[in-house]
């Protein structure tokens, strides 16, 4: 859909699925930037990196100066804490981006696994810098009208620019798209870098837009939306997000399945054997003209052929717009159950009626970071299992007993011969 949306329109500032849409076309036509809220750690030590790569879903160990990595943070039962974008700076530290207002909670995490003997020392420093990303075939045009002529950084390595880094990247794109996030100090004067960026963006004629309607048009989960921690006992899981692995996620990319041990890693080598995961997420594009906005929520959930098969996560809408045409219809995400995740498959929220489509940001089966190609083993995987698990293991101690009574019945019946 990128393609087709790539023209020339006028500057805009999202706030409908339409400018929406047409920002994002920029990302394939000349150049978007978008302010991505996060929140900031930074890891000391010489032992960080061993510490990191035992709690995150990449291969932390691996990392060289100046490498810069994805990476989830599980819980034991491989449920999706957090997602972390992981910046080796060659200074001796790693820095760590995570979601926005999340940076005390991922600090208090850390900090209690953090033993002496492990030589790693955490801190918050969010509010230190701020996180832009910059995507699109202009993207390397802007930066260098910007910073001047400089060596801009590979896929999946740093630089440092201006006080800051610049990564060779961008979480709302798959490797093979042009893209690079800027961790710069905060500057809030009128020629501040990010001030020069979005300058320099309008003249290569792109777009600066807002983060969450670009993220849920790309597919990129965020947390409280798409995942978030299992709930406590006791309390109401009525308006939660889902848990969910990185797998079921579309993340892939930012999981190593020949690391080594990891929390949450058994759960994870499960669903990467199986044929693929429970549920999946999809973007969905609702119909124009759809009606049913008051019980279109997020967290309502997504029907196909009259049975519930997954939950709608975000949603991208104005209720008070009359969608003439695909892109003025809303925009959700969704994740859905694996027997009816599908390009093409319908489905509805609410009273509104769309299809499930492929998202930019997925990687999907067979795309992981690192480790064997998936086999044709299903198994159960997360909290949706434990019943399907128990009732498995239920199933073949009763085989077990019987084959052992089949055969101590034919042992009886030679004995008589």
């Amino acid at each position: 859909m990128l393609t087709s949306l790539a023209f020339a329109v006028a500057i805009l500032s999202p706030s409908s699925p339409r400018s929406s849409w047409l920002a994002l076309g920029r990302a394939a036509s000349s150049a978007l930037l978008v302010e991505r809220p996060s929140s900031v750690l930074q890891l000391d030590g010489p032992g960080r990196k061993a510490f990191l790569h035992g709690l995150c879903t990449a291969n932390v160990n691996a990392m060289s100066a100046n490498a810069v990595l994805p990476a989830a943070v599980l819980d034991a039962k491989g449920n999706t804490l957090e997602l972390l974008t992981l910046v080796e700076t060659g200074g001796g530290a790693t820095l760590a981006i995570g979601s926005a207002g999340c940076g005390e909670a991922n600090l208090a995490f850390f900090e209690r696994f953090i033993f002496p003997a492990d030589e790693v020392r955490a801190a918050h420093l969010s509010d230190s810098y701020t996180c832009l990303e910059l995507l699109g075939p202009s993207a390397a045009a802007v930066l260098a009208r910007v910073l001047g002529p400089v060596d801009l950084p590979a896929a999946g390595t740093c630089l440092p620019v201006s006080g800051g880094l610049c990564l060779g990247g961008s979480s709302l794109s798959s490797a093979r798209a042009c893209g690079y996030t800027l961790l710069l100090p905060r500057d809030d004067s009128p020629a501040g870098l990010h001030a020069a960026l979005a300058a320099a963006v309008a003249h290569a004629g792109g777009v600066s837009a807002p983060w969450e309607e670009v993220r849920i048009l790309c597919g990129r989960p965020a947390r409280d939306s798409e995942f978030t921690a299992p709930p406590a006992k006791g309390s109401s899981a009525a308006t939660r997000a889902p848990v969910a692995t990185p797998l079921e996620l579309g993340l892939w990319s930012a999981v190593h399945l020949d690391k080594g041990c990891f929390l949450g890693q058994e759960v994870i080598a499960r669903v990467a054997r199986a044929k693929r995961p429970r549920r999946e997420l999809y973007g969905i594009q609702f119909d124009s003209g759809s009606s049913g906005w008051d019980e279109a929520v997020v967290g309502a959930p997504l029907v196909a052929d009259g049975a519930a098969v997954g939950v709608l996560t975000s949603l991208l809408a104005d209720p008070t717009a009359t969608p003439a045409d695909a892109f003025d219809a809303p925009f959700g995400l969704g994740l859905v159950k694996a027997a009816a995740a599908r390009v093409g498959a319908r489905v509805s929220a609410g009273g509104l009626q769309g299809v499930l489509v492929e998202l930019p940001c997925a990687t999907r089966v067979g795309m992981q970071a690192g480790g064997a190609k998936p086999s044709d083993e299903q198994a159960p995987v997360g909290e949706d299992a434990k019943e399907e698990a128990k009732e498995a293991e239920r199933e073949r101690k009763a085989a077990k007993l019987a084959a052992m009574q089949a055969k101590l019945e034919a042992f009886q019946a030679r004995q008589k011969k």
